[in-house]
């Protein structure tokens, strides 16, 4: 409920505050101390960050005692609640997570890509990051090491998208197709929803 809240504080701070000498379209650029190596024409070190990332959320989900409690009650709440887990603890958990995460991408847009290093003031450069990351998610089936796979697999097909101007392709359609994949991921779900809500209803 705070989006458009942080999406004006951000645009007046860089507006009035933090903007570039002669780019007032953007911020300051990162310190080249703070910035990530490059590796190729686009690529910086910030992939082994994003790794790494990747693989402590594995072992925390799948390998310990806390992860347990996180997926025992994203599946099944009832059964969380009468084994004794703190309800408070694992939201409290799940939005540290998750901050970390939506931070740690949002970071990667600016100490992590070249040639800016910056945040635009209309926030163009990562204002659609949590959205495609949704999609990435249902792709992966929500498991960390699956992620891998599908924003490889979704980095391919919106780069893809530029040259598909070229052809007389509107770029719009990998959205499209975007959508028809986590559509057609979901439906297996809605049908489990579904079939418990009949079953329950008898």
């Amino acid at each position: 409920m705070l989006n458009w809240i942080a999406l004006f504080l951000v645009r007046y701070l860089i507006e009035y505050h933090y903007y570039e000498p002669g780019r007032a379209e953007r911020a300051l650029p990162a310190l080249q101390t703070a910035r990530y190596d490059v590796l190729g024409a686009s690529l910086t070190s910030i992939i082994y960050v994003a790794i790494g990332f990747i693989l402590f959320t594995y072992f925390l989900l799948w390998r310990s005692t806390i992860g347990y409690e996180l997926r025992l009650t994203g599946s099944n709440p009832e059964a969380a609640r009468y084994v004794g887990v703190s309800s408070v603890k694992v939201v409290f958990l799940n939005f540290f997570i998750g901050g970390l995460a939506a931070g740690l991408a949002g970071a990667s847009q600016v100490l992590g890509r070249p040639p800016a290093w910056t945040i635009y003031k209309t926030l163009g450069n990562v204002i659609n990051l949590g959205f495609n990351g949704i999609g990435v998610a249902l792709i992966g089936r929500n498991n960390p090491v699956g992620i891998i796979f599908s924003a490889i697999f979704l980095g391919i097909l919106l780069y893809g998208a530029r040259f598909m101007q070229y052809q007389g392709i509107d770029p719009d359609l990998t959205v499209a197709i975007n959508g028809i994949i986590v559509v057609s991921l979901s439906l297996p779900e809605l049908y489990i929803l579904i079939k418990r809500f009949v079953a329950g209803g008898r």
